[in-house]
């Protein structure tokens, strides 16, 4: 089976977060060689085997890992 990314990235301020973009990675791999380019962009494992994530300063950037079916363009 194939992968693919969806990034959402956000800017938190305090308690409040702001939706900055939302993406799909143009992508097609096995899920290991999506864990490891995660791993290379600085992503850590959040909890949940499809949930990746990383923060800067303001700035948040959560990776989904979503498996690809055929005719599957719908994200």
């Amino acid at each position: 089976m194939s992968y693919t990314i969806v990034f959402t990235n956000y800017e938190i301020r305090g308690e409040s977060e702001r939706l900055i973009e939302e993406y799909k990675l143009s992508l097609s791999e096995s899920k290991a060689e999506t864990e490891e380019l995660l791993k290379k962009l600085n992503y850590h494992f959040i909890g949940n085997d499809d949930i990746w994530g990383f923060r800067s300063g303001y700035f948040m950037s959560i990776a989904e890992i979503i498996p690809l079916t055929l005719g599957s363009d719908s994200y």
